[in-house]
């Protein structure tokens, strides 16, 4: 007995989720699903626990980075790893700890400043300094768990690009996390649109500038632009593959947390975000209508969804130009602390510049900035206090000095030279890029690698990417005629099989 089947059953559309529709089969390994897992808890957790800022997630996260290393070792003796050497290049990924290890242990032998006790309690005062070329530290145990900390998130990112050989190992990672983003970003529209005036509705804050699971709006407006420039990257990516069919649940799925991540950052950013945020949703606009109109199997659907993508991008061009023209003479980026009369980020910045010039190339220590800008301010901020100087640049540039700052800058130059060198860039991967630079640019003028959600997204989207464009060259691209035989006969392969089974 043999059942007829409609061509839509026959000819069903592709998983979001098989590598197959490049051309080639790549199977997941069991190291690389184990090391997925790993990316997922490290993503969830950090997003779902205050951007990684409460102590139960930073707990948790530094367990999990702890992992790192180990994953790598456990690859390195697997009989899934193939014939290349990766002990020399992940000691050489890794050079920013190697660095920040050594200004630890050279500045542990001269102490920046000392706790005295006094009569109302326990204060800080400078000690004796060393030469201004050589490092300092002042808070030995907390430098100590804040390095360990973030190389054990830097490490997972380093493992993206030296473990996976499966282009649907970062398909399923980037989905998940994309959702788990997009998720949040519509809790947090509902808070917004509610006037929440406590997380969750019943957790107070004294932080009025929460959104959604994250304690400070500036750090989920980078989350929710890194990975908005990751759900363009998928949806383009599924055009890729499937031509007009993209347009399937998962699809639309991801257009919709595309949407909601873009609302959320025009609800809760300052101008500066939305000027970013505009700009990585018109790359990704324009890089879907070029992917769509490439597809020409079917130009009178092609057509008008690559119309439909090109109006959306010049759209997005015209709201960064009225945003940029509609502040041209206010703030970019502001904090609550400012008033017109006394504009206190100004007096931060300039005593974090002082504070660098005094130790420029080591710096004052690993998490020295909050005691050592109250001993050594120069401008009278009026009670303001800060533990940062509200710019991950400067805060780098006071803590660990010029070698420092070039060290953590080192592995994202090289990843773009390494990509440059390839010459070739599969275009679906432009959006998720401009959403890493998107970050980049927010850390010269913001604190989003604060959070240690972003900075865990930062390096492990970034090192991704860079291995996915390297497993494009190792497989070769694929026709959109190749793709769609391989769809057919799969779908094919599979009719036969239920045909049998119902004979």
């Amino acid at each position: 007995m043999t059942t007829a089947f409609p061509l839509a059953i026959q000819n069903p559309p592709p998983d979001v989720f098989e590598d197959e529709h490049h051309g080639h089969s790549q199977p997941e390994t069991t190291l690389e699903m184990f090391l997925r897992l790993h990316w997922l808890l490290l993503g969830v957790v950090a997003a779902v626990g205050a951007g990684g800022n409460v102590e139960w997630a930073r707990g948790a996260l530094g367990a999990l980075g702890l992992l790192s290393p180990i994953i790598i070792t456990a690859y390195y003796y697997s009989p899934e790893r193939p014939a290349q050497r990766i002990v020399k290049p992940y000691i050489l990924w890794l050079i920013p700890w190697w660095v920040m290890l050594v200004i630890y242990l050279a500045g542990s032998q001269f102490p920046a400043f000392q706790a005295i006790d006094v009569v109302q309690g326990r204060v800080w005062e400078l000690a004796p300094l060393p030469l201004a070329w050589l490092p300092v530290l002042g808070r030995p145990l907390e430098a100590a768990i804040a390095i360990l900390f973030f190389a054990g998130l830097y490490a997972s990112g380093v493992n993206a690009l030296l473990i996976p050989n499966a282009r649907l190992v970062f398909a399923r990672t980037w989905t998940i996390l994309i959702f788990d983003a997009g998720i949040l970003a519509g809790f947090g529209v509902v808070q917004s649109l509610t006037h929440a005036k406590n997380m969750f509705w019943s957790i107070p804050t004294a932080n009025r500038i929460f959104f959604s699971t994250f304690p400070h709006h500036a750090q989920w407006c980078a989350f929710a632009i890194l990975w908005m420039g990751m759900a363009l990257g998928m949806v383009a990516w599924l055009v890729r593959q499937r031509g007009w069919k993209w347009l399937a649940p998962d699809g639309w799925s991801l257009f919709v947390m595309t949407v909601v991540l873009a609302w959320s950052i025009w609800l809760a950013g300052n101008p500066f975000h939305k000027l970013l945020g505009a700009l990585v949703a018109a790359v990704g606009s324009f890089v879907l209508a070029w992917q769509t109109y490439k597809q020409r199997q079917d130009r009178s659907r092609q057509g008008p969804a690559a119309s439909i993508c090109l109006a959306s991008g010049v759209v997005f061009l015209l709201v960064a130009v009225i945003v940029t023209l509609g502040h041209g003479s206010t703030p970019w980026i502001t904090y609550g602390s400012d008033t017109p009369g006394h504009p206190a980020h100004q007096f931060i910045v300039k005593d974090a510049l002082l504070l660098w010039r005094q130790r420029p190339w080591f710096g004052w220590g690993q998490t020295s900035y909050g005691v050592v800008n109250t001993l050594l301010q120069q401008a009278d901020q009026n009670g303001v206090f800060s533990l940062t100087p509200r710019s991950d640049l400067l805060q780098s540039l006071v803590e660990n000095g010029v070698v420092g700052t070039f060290a953590w800058c080192l592995p994202a130059a090289a990843v773009l030279l390494r990509i440059m060198r390839e010459r070739r860039l599969a275009s679906f991967l432009i959006a998720p890029l401009a959403g890493v630079a998107a970050i980049a640019v927010l850390a010269i003028v913001d604190f989003p690698f604060s959070s240690p959600a972003v900075f865990f997204g930062f390096w492990f989207c970034l090192f991704s990417l860079c291995r996915w464009s390297e497993l494009d060259d190792e497989h070769g691209k694929s026709s959109f005629s190749d793709r769609r035989r391989v769809e057919i006969q799969r779908a094919q392969d599979k009719t036969t099989i239920h045909q049998g089974k119902v004979a």
